[in-house]
């Protein structure tokens, strides 16, 4: 019994020390982490796992707590640190050694990327508006003050939100202090302050273009409706709609503008129709063209339709009240292929039946009497809208036919523009749109980043594109509008309007499109418009005066120095050779001295290719010929053509300039050179290349003391200057054109407003259709390449359209006129190049079309080792006949104008500079012209990744490493960026992203370690750069463990539960023992309690 006893006693002891035990291990060594808002809400995390000392903690963050007026930055283990430890996309894992506590940080203040930036000056303009933003970090209390110079209050306002613009307008000159306090709901207080001048005839918001001298610096530039005449303005009621701010400062070192910080508005308003008895409709300005925003309650005949609240746009396509008188079958053109037929008169009944017609098909009928409208209507977005109204002014019968006067003519487009969150043109998409008070408005922002890249057009939105000047240590650039469309343009200058803040009296190139300017070189202003004296609406005689400087300019071909120039009306005029002028025999020579000026024709540095025989176009009716190229003597005889008679001849040697001069007054001074640049032999013919033409006009404009030119004469001339004053009083009357000056076909004009404030603005007019300003382009059918003996039809267009009654000439020579089609037809007798070009009065004469003519050839292969090409790389051209495979010796070969011939071997060496596809053509006698592209890409970067491995031991709760080897293959410094995705069957994947840089042909080892919570089966991928990377198939799919702590603590408690099982056994054997024992009246407690009591004396 004494060892049952002890037996019984050691079992219970060791039970309660077993149970210490597992307190004691399941304690040690396992920490907590736990989150704490720190003054926000409850939104945080909660992480439940134990963790051992040495373990990696990923930080959570999610979900996020929240504060108001304040942003969370991150986590940290102190609550006082304002830089949290732990960032979403920053630093996310600690090794843990206790319990932890991480801590929310906040912040508040300015949010810096849409608040205009205070490290410069800002210049404002006396009379327009400011236009300086904040943004916070949270909703918050916004109180702006303006003061001036003395410290004494200007302006004071409040908002509220998380952004706030202020837009005060300073009404007088001086230094002001802008200051804006944010204040959260909590009372914590941010300030900001900006320095202001405010300056009249400042360049800010009044100039079209920016220049680096007059802008560079500032952080904020203002095209608007005053400014910029792509920009919708009426002036008759002052109403202008759009505006365009640069929030950022740019310069030629620095030509991004970034991100949302190119700023495009436009407002709707209220106008009057031309036709005053309709009323008035809403219209707003929209990329530069005008649209329609409904038809307004003042309209008298119209259906009021609210388009723009909609968010639908209408292009007005035509608002007059001319004329016109139509007999019965007559049509009256309109817009977008619509046109309006008069189907009957009915003199009796004193009305007429309309017909809308849509490029000839029937889209309805509308009748209307005398002093009635006839409107035409259309579904759109599934309501009803006129889109075309047309007033009926009298029905007259005449002695023979019936007529229809009209005088008012309103048509909108059926395609209509849906403004929504999703908008986007080009470079610009919407960030806002809405309605403020009874005004509609539109607010667009860059969506990525635009370069204004040296010597380019770059594109806006939709036919508004920024215009960059050819120059690399200085940046100039300005908003420009396509004028492509057939029609007549106001090229206007900045306008005169007091009720928006301008008074500007002074135009030049910078504010009028009208006067040139160059910039490119920036030779400063040489041309300007100024009224001197302004008396209500008159401008006293001598008052308005026009003054043009002359300037020295260099030509395009570097190498011949510099010319003197003078512009007039806005064209570029000849004035003078300098002393360095290598063309006119080193001699200086002022034309305008004598009182004359040419128009510059041609200036360029191009590279042309003529072979013996053939003609390049030059202006005037001009060509050049290349008569006779001797190999030998390395030297060439070019013949200059008028209309294709010869007018002189002149010979150069490459490397030396042909020069053709003319006499004028005592003096003979050069009106055409060109340099030669190479002489070629071919195998077939010969080649000369030229790389610089300059021409002159021989066709002068006469200056000469008390000379008129319209309202406007020549009051003083020298070789430096040309002033010209007006001779009499012009008065500014209410909606008229006054024009004031004329040179040849160009005309300066006044467009006044037709209204009782004086509002008007410089301007001459652009034709586009039928005119100079549109080129001819010649094409050949069949082809360009025929045999011998073939009819080929030469077809002229311009704009696409066909033009009849153009000249064709063949190597400077006429063939014939095109017919009403076009058209002209040619039958070449012989192989060889038929160079054409075409020609008409008021147009742009065609560049050269080449016919080539020749018997069915031999192929030729043209091959290119490397076959990738960096920009800076050699490579070798290799030709070979593509039966034979033999090499062709002497094949010329064409790269970008530059003209080599293949050595005996084949084969040209050619250094490719230039990013992009270029074109490889070779030509040679008896074969056809073979040509191939080459794309020449930037060095960049490469990588690969290799070598994919990860630990062996894959348990839940330990850490685990993946490895690979990344090499950058490519030719340049580069970043990859390697992202490990790990997939359970069920759940939220765990994604790992690392970046790595590596230069070129450098090779490291990519490692990244990760700790999964749970057990069981997942699958592995990685990316480089977006790129999946092959990931061995032991290693795309592993099987995480239990982890061994958890094994450990399951085996103590299946010890445990023995042990207390064998324990209760125990207890039960005894306590049956005790009972067996038992006298009888004795109670069971009293039982055990004396067997237990035997167990101790024993």
């Amino acid at each position: 019994m004494t060892h049952v006893k002890k037996m019984i006693l050691t079992l219970l002891l060791l039970a309660v020390l077993l149970s210490q035990a597992v307190v004691v291990v399941s304690a040690a060594d396992q920490f907590t982490v736990q989150y704490k808002s720190n003054g926000g809400d409850d939104s945080i995390p909660e992480d439940d796992t134990k963790y051992k000392e040495g373990d990696i903690v990923d930080v959570l963050f999610d979900p996020i707590p929240e504060r108001e007026d304040h942003t969370f930055l991150g986590w940290d283990r102190s609550s006082k640190n304002t830089t949290p430890e732990f960032t979403e996309d920053g630093e996310t894992q600690f090794e843990i050694s206790k319990n932890t506590v991480l801590y929310a940080v906040w912040d508040f203040g300015f949010d810096e990327k849409n608040t205009t930036s205070n490290d410069k000056r800002i210049d404002a303009v006396v009379g327009k508006a400011l236009n300086v933003k904040a943004a916070a970090t949270n909703d918050c209390d916004f109180v702006w003050m303006l003061t001036d110079n003395d410290g004494e209050e200007v302006d004071k306002k409040t908002d509220d939100g998380k952004k706030s613009t202020y837009d005060y307008t300073i009404e007088n000159e001086g230094k002001y202090t802008l200051a804006l306090t944010i204040t959260s709901g909590d009372d914590e207080e941010k300030t900001k302050e900006w320095k202001i001048t405010a300056e009249k005839g400042s360049s800010v918001g009044s100039d079209r273009i920016w220049t680096e001298e007059n802008n560079g610096g500032q952080d904020s530039f203002t095209w608007d409706f005053l400014s910029f005449s792509g920009f919708y303005y009426d002036i008759d009621n002052g109403q202008g709609t759009e505006s365009l701010v640069l929030n950022q400062a740019v310069s030629h070192s620095n030509r991004k503008i970034k991100e949302g910080n190119l700023v495009y508005r436009t407002e709707s308003t209220s106008t009057k129709f031309e036709h005053s008895d309709w009323g008035s409709y809403e219209v707003i300005g929209f990329m530069a063209e005008e649209y329609f925003g409904g038809y307004s309650k003042a309209s008298s005949v119209f259906t009021s339709k609210d388009m723009i609240s909609d968010g639908m746009l209408l292009k007005v396509l035509k608002d007059e009240d001319e004329k016109y008188s139509l007999k019965t079958g007559s049509m009256l053109e309109l817009e977008d292929g619509y046109s309006l037929k008069i189907n009957d008169i009915d003199i009796n009944g004193d009305k007429v039946i309309m017909e809308l017609l849509e490029n000839g098909v029937s889209r309805g009928t509308a009748t209307a009497k005398s002093g009635e409208t006839a409107a035409f209507e259309t579904k759109i977005d599934g309501e009803k809208i006129t889109i075309l109204a047309v007033y009926v002014d009298n029905v007259f019968q005449g002695a023979e036919s019936s007529v229809v006067t009209i005088n008012g003519v309103f048509q909108l487009s059926e395609n209509p523009i849906k403004i929504d969150d999703d908008y986007k043109v080009d470079s610009m998409e919407v960030k806002n749109y809405g309605k403020e008070g009874n005004i509609y408005f539109i607010e667009m922002e860059n969506h990525k980043d635009i370069t204004l890249s040296n010597d380019r057009n770059v594109t806006l939105m939709g036919k508004i594109f920024f215009e960059v000047a050819n120059n690399t240590s200085s940046l100039r650039f300005a908003p420009s509008v396509n004028r492509t469309a057939a029609g007549t343009y106001q090229i206007r200058g900045t306008a005169y309007d007091k009720e928006h803040g301008s008074e500007v009296k002074k135009w030049d190139g910078l504010n009028f499109e009208g006067m040139y300017y160059d910039m490119d070189e920036d030779n400063g202003v040489t041309e300007t418009l100024e009224i001197k004296s302004l008396s209500g609406r008159t401008i006293e005689n001598q008052s308005i005066i026009y003054t043009s400087t002359a300037t020295d300019v260099d030509f395009e071909r570097g190498d011949w120095g510099s010319y003197t120039i003078i512009s007039f009306m806005g064209q570029k005029y000849f004035a003078g050779y300098t002393s360095d002028s290598g063309i006119n025999n080193g001699k200086s020579y002022s034309l305008v001295s004598d009182g004359n000026l040419s128009k510059v024709l041609m200036d360029d540095d191009e590279k042309y290719n003529l072979k013996a025989g053939e003609a390049l176009t030059l202006g005037d009716g001009y060509s050049l010929k290349a008569t006779d190229i001797d190999i030998n003597g390395e030297k060439v005889i070019m013949t200059l053509l008028r209309d294709g008679s010869e007018v002189a001849t002149a010979t150069a040697k490459s490397g030396e300039t042909a020069r053709f001069e003319e006499r004028i007054g005592d003096e003979k001074i050069t009106m055409v050179a060109v340099y030669v640049s190479n002489v070629f032999q071919g195998s077939e013919s010969s080649v000369v290349t030229t790389e610089g033409i300059f021409q002159i006009s021989d066709r002068l404009t006469k200056i000469e003391e008390d000379q008129t030119f319209g309202k406007m004469e020549v009051d003083s001339f020298s070789s430096n200057e040309i002033v010209l004053k007006s001779r009499q009083k012009i008065t500014l009357s209410k909606g008229k054109n006054e024009s004031f000056m004329q040179v040849g076909n160009t005309t300066m004009y006044f467009r006044v407003g037709d209204s009782d404030d004086l509002r008007f603005y410089p301007y001459t007019e652009l034709v586009v259709g039928g005119n100079e300003t549109q080129a001819l382009s010649v094409s050949f059918t069949p082809s360009a390449t025929v045999k011998p003996r073939t009819n080929v039809t030469i077809s002229v267009k311009s704009n696409g359209s066909a033009v009849s009654d153009a000249t064709i000439k063949l190597n400077g020579s006429l063939v014939g006129t095109t017919d009403e089609n076009g058209n002209l037809s040619y039958t070449p007798d012989t192989t060889g190049r038929y160079i054409f070009t075409a020609e008409k009065k008021n147009y742009k004469t065609s560049s050269s079309a080449v016919l080539t003519v020749q018997e069915d050839s031999k192929a030729m292969t043209i091959t290119v080792n490397p076959s990738s090409v960096f920009v800076g790389d050699e490579a070798i051209i290799t030709v070979t006949d593509s039966a034979s495979k033999e090499p062709l010796s002497g094949a010329a070969v064409n790269i970008s104008g530059t003209m080599m011939a293949t050595n005996a071997t084949g084969q040209v060496s050619y250094i490719f500079n230039t990013k992009g596809t270029i074109s490889v053509t070779v030509t040679m006698a008896g074969y056809s012209t073979a040509s191939t592209p080459v794309s020449v890409k930037d060095k960049a970067a490469s990588f690969t990744v290799t070598n994919v491995t990860i630990s062996d031991e894959r348990k839940a709760g330990k850490s685990i490493e993946v490895s690979a080897d990344v090499t950058n293959a490519g030719l340049a410094e580069g970043e990859a960026e390697i992202t490990l995705t790990l997939t359970p069957a069920e759940g939220e994947p765990v994604v790992e992203t690392k970046t790595l840089t590596l230069g070129a042909n450098e090779t490291t080892v990519y490692k990244q370690s990760f700790k999964l919570k749970e057990a069981g089966d997942y699958t592995v991928t990685l990316t480089c750069n977006g790129d999946k990377v092959n990931i061995p198939s032991d290693s795309s799919k592993i099987t995480i463990e239990e982890g061994s702590s958890g094994n450990i603590l399951k085996y103590i408690l299946i010890f445990i539960v023995i042990v207390i099982l064998v324990v209760i056994l125990v207890a039960g054997a005894f306590f049956a023992f005790a009972i067996g024992k038992k006298r009888p009246n004795q109670s069971v407690g009293d039982a055990v309690r004396e067997a237990v009591n035997g167990l101790k004396r024993r």
